[in-house]
């Protein structure tokens, strides 16, 4: 299913959010970068990925960060990678990056 992120569909995803699922979690990873969007990247995985947890705790999650080729070398990168380890670590699900 493709949940979209609009706040009128909120209401609705427990129905489809199970423990036989496989969640992909997509991102802008630019937006991580920047420090005007940061927070509220942040805050958008932290809302998928506690939604996922409270309805399928055990349920495998994928990251999958888009715009890679307008984030500016290995630096960046390793910045979101560890930023993102740290908010799987801190919500607590099992994911991959």
């Amino acid at each position: 299913w493709d949940y979209g992120g609009q706040e009128v569909f909120y209401a609705l995803h427990h129905i489809f959010l199970t423990q036989n699922g496989i969640y992909v979690v997509v991102f802008n990873m630019h937006d991580w970068l920047d420090d005007r969007k940061e927070g509220e990247a942040r805050r958008f995985l932290e809302f998928w990925l506690y939604s996922i947890k409270l309805h399928s705790p055990s349920a495998p999650v994928i990251l999958v960060g888009t715009r890679a080729d307008l984030v500016p070398g290995d630096e960046a990168r390793l910045r979101i990678s560890r930023a993102l380890r740290k908010l799987v670590y801190d919500v607590g699900v099992s994911a991959r990056a």
